[in-house]
């Protein structure tokens, strides 16, 4: 495969540095990355490195802390970017009565298609909360997308959003990196690996969950080729193949490889059909975001 390919990368951030806050990128808040120092700047869509091998022909951004507390600032801010193909995921607070305001004025952006809520750790806290249910309900009827990003060797609650997903099968949930599988150096020979497995099961078995493949350098920097095989290998088994999304977290990626490398490796290094390539870096992104 060395033609030149269309890839649509549906997760990455954009940082406006100067103009937004970006809490976790503070150096004694979490996340405590050894190299997080070199994310603390902008990031905009011309610093994607690509050379003459990709076209990234649509990208979904995603919330990255720009104002949690009013993130339609953020999607305003992505209007004054040079973008041609893309949709947009807002920050959301799902355990606010009053979500609901903050939804219309998010839907007055023509990008916008749908809300993120870190869960990380706190699903036994969030998934249970009837205020948390109740706005998942409202995106549904609106058709609009959950992503979900959550700890999940935490089984139990792997297991409620997937009761939940199944209740408003009419939401289209992503997961987030993988369901994060916790240190990527000791694969697959670590406890948790029998709970995130049982969690990617409650997923498979619901239609309307999707998950996208990314990720890996926030548990492992170090990660290699021969880790992102196996879980692609085990998603396989799981999903069907119109479920699953390459996408690469720019700029977090950085920390271990550029752009363009994960790209290819992406296409080269897994050993996928042109066919199977061509799903999960362009047509499923396409389809379930809508671009």
């Amino acid at each position: 495969m060395n033609a030149k390919m269309k890839i649509i990368d549906p997760h990455l951030h954009f940082f406006d540095f100067e103009g937004g806050e970006y809490g976790w990128l503070k150096s004694d808040d979490a996340p405590h990355w050894p190299n997080k120092q070199q994310l603390r700047r902008s990031y905009l869509f011309q610093d994607i490195k690509v050379g003459k091998s990709i076209e990234v022909a649509g990208l979904v951004h995603i919330e990255a802390g720009y104002d949690n507390k009013n993130p339609e600032k953020e999607l305003a801010f992505l209007d004054t970017q040079p973008l041609a193909n893309f949709k947009s995921i807002a920050c959301a607070d799902l355990t606010k009565p009053d979500f609901e305001k903050s939804l219309t004025k998010l839907e007055n952006f023509k990008h916008f298609i749908g809300v993120r809520h870190i869960i990380d750790d706190q699903g036994a806290n969030l998934l249970f909360d009837s205020t948390f249910e109740k706005n998942l309900a409202l995106l549904a009827e609106r058709e609009l997308i959950f992503e979900a990003q959550l700890d999940c060797c935490d089984s139990e609650s792997a297991k409620r959003l997937a009761q939940l997903g199944h209740k408003y099968s009419q939401l289209q949930i992503c997961i987030n990196h993988c369901g994060i599988l916790r240190d990527y150096s000791s694969w697959p020979a670590i406890p948790e690996y029998a709970h995130w497995r049982a969690s990617m099961h409650y997923f498979s078995d619901e239609e309307n969950f999707a998950l996208k493949i990314s990720g890996m350098e926030m548990q492992n920097p170090r990660w290699n080729w021969n880790h992102a095989r196996w879980l692609v290998h085990k998603l396989g088994n799981l999903y069907s193949e119109d479920r699953l999304m390459f996408a690469s977290n720019f700029p977090i990626n950085l920390l271990s490889m550029p752009y363009d490398a994960l790209w290819l490796g992406y296409r080269d290094e897994l050993g996928l059909s042109d066919a199977s390539f061509q799903a999960l870096s362009h047509d499923n992104a396409k389809r379930i975001y809508r671009l």
